[in-house]
């Protein structure tokens, strides 16, 4: 994760797990489709195909979906040039 330390815990006070959240995790790729396919050959079940999420002005931005094995919701993010399509 570049350098980012992340904590996450999995139960709360009284040993109950957390529910899953709305907090989406992003991971950022120089290529969507082959970080994708990738994952996906190891087991990682998508939600969706990668699609465009916003038309910025020098850059395209794509996203795909996917869930760990609690059901957080976690999510590739490219930012592409104008014109890319995976």
């Amino acid at each position: 994760m570049a350098g980012v330390r992340l904590f996450l815990d999995g139960t709360r006070e009284g040993g109950r797990p957390f529910a899953p959240s709305s907090t989406v995790l992003y991971f950022r790729t120089p290529d969507i489709r082959l970080t994708r396919r990738e994952l996906a050959g190891r087991g990682v079940r998508f939600d969706d195909e990668p699609h465009l999420i916003a038309a910025m002005e020098d850059h395209d931005l794509w996203m795909t979906f996917f869930r760990d094995p609690d059901g957080n919701t976690l999510a590739l993010m490219m930012e592409a040039p104008k014109g890319f399509t995976p």
